[in-house]
C-alpha cells in the first residue's frame, strides 16, 4: 500500500484491509476451508481413479505401480502447491505447481474421454456391436491428448487487445 493509499484510508478512520474477509483466522472459516479442500481433493481423486481405471480397463493392461502413484500424486500436488503458494513463492513451488497445473488441464479432458469410452462402450454393447476396446480408448484418449497440447499451445501464446473506451461526464483526472 503506498503512503498516499495509506493516509487517505487513515483520514477515513479505516484500516487497511478492515473490509476483507477474515475467515481464515475464525474456528468457522478454518472448518469451511477444510471441507473445500477435502471436497477438491476427494474430487480430483476420484476423477483420477476415474480416468487410470479406464485406461487400465479398456487398454486390457495390468496396472504399474507408478500408474496408481504418479498421477494422484500430481493431483495431490496441485492443492499442496496452490494453498502453499498463498504464503510462500520460490522456484520449487513455481515448478511444481506448473507441473500439477497441466495435469489438472490434461486430467479435465482425460475425464471426458473416460466417460465417453463408457458411453460408447454401453451403446455399441446396446446395438450388438463388437467394438474393441482399445480403439475406443484410444481415440477417447487420443482426442484428450490432442485438446490437452492444443490448449498449451494456446495458452502458451498471450494475445494482448487494447480498446479505448469514451466514457461521457465523467470530471478530469
Amino acid at each position: 500500500m503506498t503512503a498516499t493509499t495509506l493516509k487517505t484510508v487513515t483520514q477515513r478512520g479505516l484500516r487497511p484491509g478492515a473490509g476483507r474477509a477474515r475467515h481464515g483466522n475464525s474456528p468457522r472459516g478454518l472448518k469451511e476451508i477444510i471441507s473445500f479442500v477435502t471436497v477438491v481433493t476427494a474430487v480430483l481423486l476420484a476423477a483420477t481413479w476415474l480416468v487410470c481405471a479406464t485406461w487400465n480397463d479398456f487398454w486390457g493392461a495390468p496396472a504399474r505401480p507408478q500408474w496408481w502413484i504418479v498421477p494422484p500424486a500430481l493431483s495431490l500436488a496441485f492443492i499442496v502447491a496452490t494453498i502453499v503458494g498463498m504464503r510462500h513463492s520460490n522456484g520449487g513451488l513455481q515448478l511444481v505447481y506448473r507441473l500439477s497445473a497441466v495435469w489438472i488441464g490434461v486430467l479435465n479432458f482425460c475425464v471426458f474421454a473416460a466417460l465417453a469410452c463408457w458411453i460408447v462402450l454401453a451403446a455399441s454393447m446396446l446395438c450388438g456391436w463388437n467394438v474393441e476396446m482399445r480403439w475406443i480408448a484410444t481415440f477417447f484418449f487420443g482426442l484428450a491428448a490432442l485438446a490437452s497440447g492444443y490448449g498449451l499451445l494456446n495458452a502458451a501464446r498471450l494475445r494482448v487487445t487494447r480498446v479505448t473506451v469514451k466514457l461521457p461526464n465523467l470530471p478530469a483526472a
